[in-house]
């Protein structure tokens, strides 16, 4: 007997979270591929007013990583 498979449009949905040494915090699924904008927000709204003193951050290498609003975090 074969399992049946889901059939239908498959659509992008995002995952930001922020990754700590003992856990995972601040999570936010986006509807769509990520851009500059959506993750400006995320970074402006979320992440930032999580942060500690002596806090470091690691962007990835990602084109909605580079624009200028988001390298002024930097």
């Amino acid at each position: 007997m074969f399992a049946r498979g889901l059939h239908g449009h498959w659509q992008t949905s995002t995952f930001l979270v922020v990754l700590r040494c003992d856990q995972l915090n601040d999570p936010c699924v986006i509807d769509g591929p990520i851009n500059g904008p959506t993750f400006h927000a995320y970074v402006e709204q979320i992440l930032v007013p999580t942060l500690l003193r002596g806090d470091n951050v690691i962007i990835y290498n990602l084109g909605v990583h580079k624009g200028n609003a988001v390298s002024m975090y930097t």
